[in-house]
């Protein structure tokens, strides 16, 4: 979903971020500060600190009627290499706004690793001609695993390996995690360019990209660390020796002191356009899924930073303190990694399939296999470690977006507010399943009803759901309910969940019949026993593979409803 630029004027606030102060008793307390009746700032904001530290970090930020466009106060050609470098790493002056423009150039053979390059742009009176002044300049480096950009301060020429380099992009092999770096050696391995005693680089930011913000609707959700500021608004030194010890570990453990945590904005939906739109203040004239803007959650109308398009290869970027020109810059070249498109071209027009259950089994075998048919998928789950593992693994299959959300099939309200993300649905999978195999006279209540609820409550309540936007689609749909053998023939230990597999058998084949004449077919699957987490230990044969094939199946058959496919080996027989 393309996001449009909206055009108006943005409310003036002051970003507020925790203070960290020490209590008598030598513990740790987080506050917030206020604004005035005027919406100055009338007390210092602190970023949280470690304990063994002495002053605390600070992120100091202006009212946006202070704020004024930042000028240069020299002409680059003024200006010495060394002067060039301390400029691009140092942070923007508090209550100014850097406004930039970005150019891409795809000339030549070197389309697959185009080149970027960043102006300085100054405010000019009407009818005079665009002032810009060239500052960065960057390339993606060829015969790498993975996205790795250099940045120079000089402009790049084809073939000529850049000199004055200043900074590096570099990203995990998925391309979902970047961090930013000053140019230095690197403490994780061994460079022979490099003298060992040669100053290790300065760790300047992370963007982590997690499954986009509104399902399949709009961007996806960005992450951007900045270690915080100190009393004098500098940036601390930064060299971390261990993975642990970076932005992306110490965020990864849940370690958020000394770190400034920021979000891209999450846009409006606008009935006048039908499309989710940022306002951009008139910087940005061009729809695209790249346009974003940064904020902390504390405020979300003081932009720290924004990014979108004004011309096919020409972009806007406008940033703030605390940010320094590189890290703006960087921030900005991974957002054009094509990886992150998941959502663009490539996924627009492809069907979209909800399997709950989705990250173990019978599910996730499903989830597979729809994935390598180019459906993309949505996996419902509720343990949110183990969604984004299975959602990674998808995504390898191919370069589709595959969307993970931690949801409770037993609660309606989940469901609901879920499934509302969504954009067009074509085919639902009910998967998610639990067993408490024991004699029915020692089953308790809890058990009993933790059976019913997820097996076949969840099932009703998420066909009820689907089944109202799949009407509203008028473009038909498929729902394939899992089910299982024991539901038509029972098992000793497993009274409770033969009924409710047999409940899913009912209520399915009565479904199909009051869809039947709205073009959605509604089908059951009942595997035998198959190696899953929930009965390995039985030893029996079948695969979550052999019922993934049965769905797929179903999902293409078109003149097939109302029917239980049995996939158990001729167990029954």
């Amino acid at each position: 979903m393309n996001i449009d630029p909206q055009i108006g004027t943005s409310r003036s606030n002051s970003l507020q971020i925790p203070t960290t102060s020490v209590d008598g008793d030598g513990s740790y307390t987080s506050s917030y500060n206020n604004n005035d009746e005027f919406g100055n700032l009338t007390t210092t904001i602190f970023q949280p600190i470690v304990p063994e530290e002495l002053s605390p970090i600070i992120v100091n930020q202006p009212t946006a009627t202070m704020i004024t466009p930042f000028r240069l106060g020299k002409s680059r050609e003024e200006m010495s290499p060394k002067e060039l470098i301390d400029f691009v790493i140092s942070p923007v002056p508090q209550c100014q706004k850097v406004l930039c423009k970005i150019t891409r150039s795809k000339e030549g053979f070197g389309k697959l690793y185009p080149q970027y390059e960043l102006y300085i742009e100054e405010i000019v009176e009407a009818g005079e001609e665009e002032k810009k002044t060239f500052l960065l300049s960057a390339r993606k480096r060829k015969n790498s695993k993975s996205s790795n950009y250099v940045i120079t301060i000089d402009k790049l020429e084809t073939g000529i390996i850049p000199k004055n380099t200043v900074g590096k992009v570099r990203s995990n092999f998925l391309g979902t995690a970047f961090a930013i770096y000053s140019n230095g050696r690197n403490p994780f391995k061994n460079e022979p360019n490099l003298d060992n005693k040669s100053p290790i680089r300065e760790e300047l930011g992370a963007v982590v990209y997690d499954p986009n913000i509104l399902g399949f609707k709009g961007p996806r959700k960005m992450t951007v660390l900045l270690t915080g500021m100190t009393r004098s608004g500098q940036r601390p030194d930064f060299r971390p020796i261990k993975e642990s010890q970076t932005l992306i570990g110490k965020f990864r453990n849940g370690d958020h002191r000394d770190i400034l945590v920021l979000h891209n904005k999450s846009p409006q939906w606008n009935e006048e356009t039908q499309s989710y739109v940022l306002n951009f203040n008139g910087r940005v004239t061009l729809a695209s899924v790249k346009n974003f803007q940064i904020v902390h959650d504390n405020d979300l109308d003081y932009i720290i930073m924004q990014f979108g398009r004004v011309e096919e290869d020409t972009f806007t970027m406008d940033f703030m303190y605390p940010m320094c020109p590189l890290q703006a810059f960087a921030i900005a070249l991974t957002s054009f990694d094509a990886k992150l498109a998941y959502n663009s071209t490539n996924s627009s027009n492809k069907e979209i399939a909800v399997i709950t259950g989705g990250t173990r089994g019978i599910g996730y075998a499903i989830s597979q296999k729809f994935a390598q048919n180019g459906i993309r998928c949505v996996i419902l789950g509720r343990n949110k470690e183990t969604i984004e593992n299975s959602i990674n693994n998808i995504m390898m299959i191919n370069d589709l977006e595959h969307v993970g959300m931690v949801c409770d099939v037993r609660n309606y309200e989940e469901i609901v507010n879920n499934i509302s993300k969504l954009g067009n649905i074509n085919y639902l999978i009910n998967a998610a399943g639990i067993s408490s195999d024991n004699l029915v006279v020692k089953l308790k209540e809890q058990e009993i009803n933790n059976i019913i609820q997820t097996n076949l409550f969840g099932t009703i309540f998420m066909c009820s759901n689907i089944v109202k936007y799949m009407i509203k689609q008028k473009q038909g749909g498929c729902i394939i309910n899992i089910s299982s053998v024991i539901g038509i023939n029972g098992n000793v230990g497993q009274s409770v969940y033969a009924a409710s597999k047999a409940g899913i058998i009912g209520f399915s084949k009565s479904l199909a019949k009051e869809l039947g004449s709205r073009n959605i077919r509604v089908n059951i699957i009942a595997p035998g026993f198959i190696e899953t987490d929930m009965i390995s230990a039985l030893h029996r044969f079948g695969k979550p593979e052999d019922i993934a094939d049965a769905a797929s199946y179903l999902a293409k058959a078109q003149f097939i409803t109302g029917q239980i496919i049995i996939v158990d080996g001729c167990l029954n027989i």
